[in-house]
C-alpha cells in the first residue's frame, strides 16, 4: 500500500498520445532515410550511358573477333583433314586401279594362252 501511494496514476490518454507521436516520428525518420537511400542510388556515381555503351560495344567486338578466329581455325583444320582424306582416297583408288589392271592383264594372258592352245 505504501508503494501505491508513492506512484502517481498513469494518465493513459497522454501516454497514448506520446506513443503515437513517437511512432510518427520514427516513421518520418524511416521515410527520410529511405528517400535519402533511393536518391543516393539514383544520383550515385554511375558511368554515363555513352561510356557504358562503348564498353559493351568493345566487349562484343572482341567476342566476335575471337569467335571469328575460332571459326577460321576450325575451318582450316577441317579443310586440312578433308585434303588429307582426299589424298588417302586418291592413293587407295590408284592402288585399286593398279590391282584391277593386273587382274585384267592376268585374265588377258590366260585368254591368250587358251586361244593359242585352241588354234593349234
Amino acid at each position: 500500500m505504501l508503494i501505491q501511494a508513492q506512484i502517481s496514476p498513469v494518465p493513459w490518454p497522454l501516454t497514448g498520445n506520446w506513443f503515437v507521436g513517437l511512432v510518427g516520428v520514427l516513421g518520418v525518420v524511416y521515410l527520410v532515410l529511405g528517400v535519402a537511400h533511393q536518391c543516393r542510388r539514383l544520383f550515385g556515381k554511375h558511368p554515363p550511358i555513352g561510356e557504358e555503351l562503348i564498353r559493351v560495344d568493345n566487349q562484343l567486338r572482341h567476342d566476335l573477333a575471337r569467335f571469328s578466329h575460332d571459326c577460321e581455325r576450325r575451318h582450316g583444320a577441317l579443310h586440312d583433314e578433308l585434303d588429307e582424306r582426299f589424298r588417302e582416297l586418291t592413293i587407295e583408288r590408284t592402288r585399286s586401279l593398279g590391282d584391277l589392271h593386273e587382274k585384267i592383264n592376268g585374265v588377258a594372258g590366260d585368254v591368250a594362252f587358251i586361244r593359242g592352245k585352241i588354234q593349234q
